[in-house]
């Protein structure tokens, strides 16, 4: 007997929006190009060949395409450094917590007998 179990939503069918990227990852490559492009324009102007210039200004792009694809515990690079801020931010305490110095009152569905006199 088989019995088909339904997808994982968020893992088979991953939102799209170009070519199987996300709107997050085509916004990351437009800034690797971007960088590409700039870098390439002062390249050419400081009298390097134009594909020469391309060519040196690669490396530029690759922290970038590094920052946009990368995941790190399921999570994208940039949360991932927000992650780490605050907890390192929060590592230490601020307050200090003291014991109450008598036993809290145990709680019951009984009613406490009054005293005779008061």
């Amino acid at each position: 007997m088989r019995i088909s179990i339904n997808k994982d939503i968020e893992e088979e069918y991953k939102d799209q929006f170009m070519r199987g990227f996300s709107m997050q990852e085509v916004g990351w490559i437009a800034l690797a190009f971007a960088a590409v492009a700039v870098v390439a324009v002062l390249l050419a102007f400081a009298g390097l060949r134009i594909d020469v210039a391309v060519y040196a200004a690669i490396p530029f792009c690759v922290p970038v395409i590094y920052i946009g694809f990368r995941k790190h515990y399921g999570m994208t690079q940039m949360e991932y450094w927000k992650a780490v801020h605050y907890e390192k931010a929060t590592r230490e305490l601020t307050c200090e917590e003291e014991l109450p110095c008598e036993p809290a009152p145990v709680f019951s569905m009984t009613k406490k007998k009054q005293k005779e006199g008061a």
